[in-house]
C-alpha cells in the first residue's frame, strides 16, 4: 500500500496543475518554477526512493536479525532466568558464607588473640626451654660424672663383694676346718689311754726296744741317718701299729670327713693331709725334748704325746693314709724321713714335718687349704735328688 502512495500524489500535483494553468497565466510562472521545483524534487525523491529501497532491504535485513535476535533473546531469556536462578541460588549461598565468613572473621580474631597470647607464651617457654636444655646439659654433664663415679665405685663395691664373699667362704671353711681340728682332739685322749695298757707295753714298747737291739739301729738312730734299715723299721712299726689301732684311726677319719667329704681320690688324699696338720703335733729336738727326739714312736704314741721328730710323724701320716685305703711307702734320705703315697698312677713324696719358726699353733689358714701338691713341692725342694730308701707298708 505504501507504494502506491507517492504515485497517486504526482498524478493529483499533475491535475492541479493543468487546471491552474488553463485558468489563471501568473500561475503559469509559478507552475514553470514548481515544475522546476518539482523536477528537483522528483530528482530527490528518486534519490529517497533509492535511500528508501536501501533502507527497506536494511529494514528486511533489520527484520532478519531482528527475529534472530528474538530467538536469542528467547534462549539468553532462558539462559538468563537459569543464570538469576543460579544467582539467586549463589546470592542466598553468598549470604550464607557471609555470615559464616563474619563468623569465621570473629573466630578468626579470637583465635589471633589466643595465637598472640600462646605466641607469648610459647616465647617465654622457648626462653625457659633455653634455661632448662642448658640446666639438662650441666645435668647431664653432672650425671656422666655421677655415673663414671658410680661406675667406679660400683666396680670396687663387686670387687669389694667379691673379696667378702671370698672372704666369708674362706672364714666359713676355716670355721668348720677349725670345728673339725677340735672334734678330732678327742681322740688324742683315747690314744693316751692306750699307752697305759698292757698290749701296748708288750705289743708295741717291748718290741720296739727287742727289734733296736736285734737290728743294731741304735748307732743310725742317734746320728738320723737311717738308710734302707731305718724305712724298714719305720713301715715295720707302722705296720704293727695298724694290727692294734686301725679302728682308732678310722674313727678319727670319720669324724673328720662326716664334715668335710671328698668326691674322689685326691680331695681325699687332700683332707687327710689336712686332718693330720690340724693336730698340730710338735717337733722335738734332740737333747731338749728327749725320748721323743731319739726314739722312734709308734703313730698312736705321737698322737697321745703331741711331740716327736720326722719320722714320728711321717709314720702318724702314714697309718692314716694307709687307713684311707692309699698304698704307702715310708722313705727316709740323710737326717730325715718323709713318706710317699701312689695317687693319679705315680708315686708322691709328702712332707709330714711342716712347722711354724715361732713355736705356736698351725694356723687354720694352713691346713684348710693344704694339698698333697704343696707337701710335695715342700719335700723336694730340700731333697730333690738326693738318694732315698723306702719300703712299702
Amino acid at each position: 500500500m505504501r507504494s502506491y502512495v507517492p504515485l497517486l500524489i504526482i498524478l493529483a500535483s499533475f491535475a492541479i496543475l493543468y487546471l491552474a494553468l488553463t485558468s489563471n497565466p501568473d500561475l503559469k510562472a509559478s507552475y514553470d518554477s514548481l515544475k522546476k521545483e518539482h523536477e528537483k524534487l522528483l530528482s530527490e525523491y528518486k534519490k529517497l526512493n533509492s535511500t528508501y529501497n536501501d533502507l527497506k532491504r536494511e529494514h528486511e535485513n533489520a527484520l532478519n536479525e531482528l527475529k534472530e535476535l528474538k530467538a536469542s533473546y528467547e534462549s539468553l531469556r532462558k539462559e538468563h532466568e537459569k543464570l538469576l536462578s543460579s544467582y539467586n541460588a549463589l546470592n542466598s549461598s553468598y549470604s550464607a558464607l557471609r555470615k559464616e565468613h563474619e563468623a569465621t572473621r570473629s573466630e578468626l580474631r579470637t583465635l589471633r588473640s589466643e595465637y598472640e597470647s600462646l605466641a607469648r607464651r610459647y616465647n617465654e617457654l622457648q626462653e625457659d626451654f633455653g634455661a632448662l636444655k642448658r640446666e639438662h646439659e650441666n645435668t647431664l654433664n653432672e650425671l656422666r660424672n655421677l655415673r663414671s663415679e658410680y661406675d667406679d665405685l660400683m666396680s670396687r663395691y663387686n670387687k669389694l663383694q667379691g673379696d667378702y664373699n671370698d672372704l666369708l667362704n674362706a672364714y666359713n671353711l676355716l670355721k668348720g676346718y677349725h670345728s673339725s681340728a677340735k672334734q678330732v682332739r678327742w681322740y688324742e685322749k683315747v690314744a693316751y689311754e692306750k699307752l697305759s695298757t698292757n698290749w701296748f707295753k708288750t705289743e708295741l714298747a717291748l718290741w720296739r726296744s727287742w727289734y733296736i737291739l736285734k737290728s743294731d739301729l741304735r748307732v743310725l738312730l742317734l746320728s738320723d741317718d737311717y738308710g734302707q734299715a731305718g724305712a724298714t723299721m719305720f713301715a715295720e712299726m707302722v705296720r704293727r701299729d695298724l694290727s692294734y689301732n686301725s679302728d682308732l684311726y678310722r674313727g678319727i677319719i670319720h669324724e673328720w670327713l662326716r664334715d668335710h667329704p671328698a668326691r674322689n681320690e685326691v680331695e681325699l688324699a687332700n683332707e687327710i693331709a689336712r686332718l693330720f696338720y690340724s693336730l698340730d703335733h710338735k717337733y722335738a729336738y734332740p737333747g731338749v725334748d728327749e725320748p721323743n727326739a731319739g726314739l722312734p714312736l709308734f703313730p698312736v704314741e705321737l698322737l697321745a704325746y703331741n711331740l716327736g721328730d720326722c719320722e714320728d710323724h711321717a709314720m702318724l701320716l702314714a697309718a692314716l693314709y694307709k687307713t684311707a685305703g692309699f698304698r704307702v711307702r715310708m722313705i727316709t734320705v740323710p737326717r730325715h724321713a718323709a713318706l710317699q703315697i701312689y695317687l693319679d698312677g705315680r708315686w708322691r713324696f709328702l712332707e709330714a714335718t711342716i712347722h711354724f719358726d715361732d713355736g705356736g699353733d698351725a694356723p687354720c689358714s694352713f691346713y684348710s687349704s693344704l694339698t698333697v701338691d704343696y707337701l710335695e713341692r715342700t719335700f723336694l725342694n730340700g731333697y730333690s735328688g738326693v738318694t732315698y730308701y723306702y719300703d712299702e707298708v
